[in-house]
């Protein structure tokens, strides 16, 4: 683990994950209680997309602190291998799609270097952001009447 990532680390303390943006779309050919998933590839992406920073003074305290506001981009669909919904030779189309973006919040006692913030972003938030986004995919596919939801699988920490 490098120095930037620990401080960062050490610093930052979690105040809230919060839903900001929401997607969920079934293609209009699509039966999702009827949905045969044999035939069916997952796609999906996760990305830190905008971070914000605020510096806030804290009610009876003289210090000042700052607030991290990291917007935390998921996607999961399901493209079906033996049907194309669009035009002959353009990209095949997903049968369903859930997206969403997560807001999460941490204050800090000091104000963070650059390197500290991307580390922590690549590192950290994914982590604290998955328990909400596995709740909101599995929910989202009881809400569209899916037989059996997209799994999706326990956090798991890609580095380049």
């Amino acid at each position: 683990m490098n120095d930037a990532l620990k401080q960062a680390q050490q610093c930052l303390a979690i105040h809230s994950v919060n839903l900001r943006e929401s997607r969920v779309e079934v293609h209009s050919e699509v039966e999702p209680w009827a949905y045969d998933r044999s035939r069916a590839r997952p796609q999906s992406f996760r990305q830190v997309n905008r971070v914000q920073e605020v510096e806030i003074q804290i009610k009876n305290e003289s210090e000042r602190s700052w607030e991290y506001r990291f917007h935390y981009a998921l996607g999961v669909r399901l493209i079906n291998l033996d049907a194309n919904h669009g035009e002959e030779g353009d990209q095949p189309t997903a049968d369903m799609e859930i997206v969403a973006i997560f807001q999460a919040r941490y204050l800090c006692r000091r104000r963070l270097e650059q390197e500290e913030v991307s580390a922590f972003a690549q590192d950290n938030v994914g982590y604290h952001v998955w328990p909400y986004w596995r709740e909101f995919v599995q929910t989202s596919c009881n809400r569209i009447g899916l037989a059996s939801p997209i799994e999706i699988p326990m956090y798991w920490l890609t580095r380049p």
